[in-house]
């Protein structure tokens, strides 16, 4: 049998992965090829299960239940076939309400509508992430208040928030995901809220900045199935990057604020929201302003869950996905490499498993922390907003 991990997933487009190492089965009737029907205008993938390497396929889903198909052919001449539904959900990611400013393009670097102006260069001894480029990018959305409209991406900013996204390894979070998923509460009559729409009804404009991967580097290689061809990419992921160099980004859209503010002869000031990451980024960000001599405009800085004083994870966690990883877990090896192993997981962790070979007999701190340390040391505390 097969078996689907989900059985809803959201409109629009959603990656399947087949991975060798989760698949078991009978060793004298091998499976010869596997057959997919996805569900959306007859999809079809057929590719060998005898590969050392998982298989990627995308595909874009309109609203409403999919029944998936799977064709098993054996190595006796006979075939199976299973089936499963999928609800998918036809909320659009980036069609919420949420507004673009200007609109969302597609350049061929990644997802952005911003650029920081400031540019920060890698840690010196930083040898593993040479695509870098020093300039942050970030997807920026508007939740005006209401009455207002998009207005083709000239609508006056009066009464601004800026919400932060947290630590995000591969951008796994769109905007509408922040707005929609982690913006949820109950009041204190059990009802469920959505707290941008709260204060969108009070007359704020509310600003989600998330940071997003973008492609540094594509490698495309032929393969014997359908669709012939796997591209395998290299990204600068920024929801697990470089604090000081997120925090250049803000920066730039804070800058933009406030223009838009002056521009509209408001007298408002801004409120700064970060979470998780979030925090970190923006007291940098703030911090630099003030010791730089540059206007930030704020009343309010609110840090949540943000990992001020470091981040634990036990040592013994980290060294459990590190070794499954090596010994062909998939599923640990990404999340090491992407999650545990990022640039910001090591500037946070109190402890880290970096040591080449061997375990260590005490835990150690990673050089990314000390760095980092000395960084937030020498840029300042926060000191002109409550």
């Amino acid at each position: 049998f097969i078996a689907l991990q989900s059985e809803e997933l959201y409109a629009g487009k959603s990656i399947f992965v087949y991975a060798p190492d989760l698949v078991f089965g009978n060793q004298s009737n091998q499976i010869e090829s596997i057959s997919i029907n996805f569900g959306e205008n007859n999809q079809t993938v057929t590719f060998s299960p005898q590969t050392a390497q998982n298989k990627e396929f995308s595909v874009n889903y309109t609203g409403g239940n999919k029944t998936l198909t799977y064709t098993l052919s054996l190595k006796n001449g006979k075939k199976q076939t299973y089936t499963s539904t999928l609800n998918i959900n036809a909320r659009v990611g980036r069609n919420d309400g949420v507004c673009y400013v200007p609109p969302m393009s597609f350049p061929s670097l990644g997802f952005y509508n911003i650029q920081a102006n400031i540019p920060f260069y890698n840690y010196p001894n930083d040898t593993e992430h040479p695509l870098d480029t020093p300039y942050g990018e970030g997807e920026v959305g508007y939740y005006y208040a209401d009455g207002k409209s998009c207005n083709n991406g000239s609508q006056p900013i009066t009464k601004p928030i800026i919400i932060l996204d947290g630590f995000d390894p591969l951008d796994t979070r769109t905007i509408s995901a922040i707005n929609e998923e982690n913006l949820i509460y109950k009041d204190a009559t059990g009802t469920t809220k959505n707290l941008v729409a709260d204060l969108q009804a009070k007359g704020y404009d509310v600003i989600i900045l998330n940071f997003p991967k973008s492609i540094r580097k594509s490698v495309t290689s032929p393969t014997p199935f359908p669709p012939y061809t796997i591209t395998e990419n290299t990204y600068q992921d920024y929801g697990a990057g470089y604090v000081e160099r997120n925090a250049m980004t803000l920066i730039k859209l804070i800058q933009q604020t406030n223009d838009s503010l002056q521009k509209y002869s408001s007298t408002e000031k801004l409120t700064i929201v970060g979470t998780s990451m979030g925090g970190l980024i923006s007291r940098y960000a703030l911090a630099y302003m003030e010791k730089y001599g540059m206007s930030h405009n704020t009343k309010l800085w609110v840090s949540f869950d943000a990992p001020q004083n470091g981040a634990n994870i036990p040592i013994g966690a980290q060294e459990f996905l590190r070794y499954w990883g090596g010994e062909g877990s998939e599923g640990s090896q990404r999340n090491y490499t992407n999650k545990i192993n990022s640039v910001a997981a090591r500037q946070f962790l109190l402890h880290h498993r970096n040591q080449p070979v061997g375990f260590p007999s005490t835990p150690q701190v990673n050089w990314y922390r000390n760095t980092f340390v000395a960084n937030l040391q020498n840029n300042g505390l926060v000191m002109s907003c409550k």
